[in-house]
């Protein structure tokens, strides 16, 4: 019977190239996780980027320098920088028909998160807020 690490390296391998040849981009380690059936136990007491990572002939890891977060898996024979990728991104032309984006916390959001906040407060505290319900109103609809 095959050894199961390497059944589960040469699955991950071929994830990682099949993801690669589609996408051209790292398969995030927090997609690839998902992915597997019951790696954990397999590769224990080692994490998933720890595991990857002694498959370095293979395949690479690649890390965002600030996003720590942001961490991918390419072919060995491959190279990518998230921090090149989004220079080039931030570099490119803003269209002059582009909208800018709205915030995408709504009027509406924001005040219903005031007022359960102000729900939290204690009677004394609370009977020291005074709000007229103009304003409020006046936010809720002021995104329409």
């Amino acid at each position: 019977m095959d050894d199961p690490q390497k059944v589960l390296a040469d699955q991950i391998v071929k994830m990682v190239e099949t993801h690669w040849s589609d996408e051209e981009e790292p398969l995030l380690l927090s997609k690839l996780g998902p992915n597997l059936k019951s790696y954990r136990d397999i590769i224990a007491p080692l994490s998933l980027k720890q595991f990857v990572g002694t498959l370095s002939d293979r395949i690479t890891v690649v890390q965002h320098s600030s996003k720590r977060a942001k961490v991918g898996v390419i072919p060995a024979s491959k190279t990518y920088s998230y921090d090149q990728k989004e220079t080039v991104q931030e570099a490119s032309p803003v269209r002059a028909d582009r909208k800018p984006r709205s915030n995408p916390r709504s009027n509406k959001y924001v005040v219903l998160n005031f007022l359960e906040a102000l729900a939290a407060l204690d009677e004394e505290d609370l009977k020291q807020v005074v709000i007229p319900a103009s304003v409020l109103a006046k936010l809720v609809k002021a995104e329409k």
